[in-house]
């Protein structure tokens, strides 16, 4: 879920609302902020009070590493 998330952030433009990110991967918005909040700890993006996931640098590395993997 995380990798997926990560994902979906970075296709719209690294930058996305956890809400309008649960509508996208059809999930509940409380799980989804769970996921964001996990990401914003170690660093994958940044996940503030106002509830916008914003893709770090961490997180753009790791989704260039994952595609080459597969």
């Amino acid at each position: 879920m995380e990798r997926e998330a990560l994902a979906k952030i970075s296709k719209r433009g690294g930058s996305l609302h956890y809400t309008r990110l649960a509508d996208m991967m059809r999930i509940s918005r409380y799980y989804t902020r769970l996921i964001c909040e996990s990401l914003g700890r170690n660093d994958y993006i940044n996940f503030g009070v106002t509830g916008k996931c914003r893709i770090m640098l961490k997180g753009e590395n790791f989704l260039k590493k994952d595609s080459l993997l597969k």
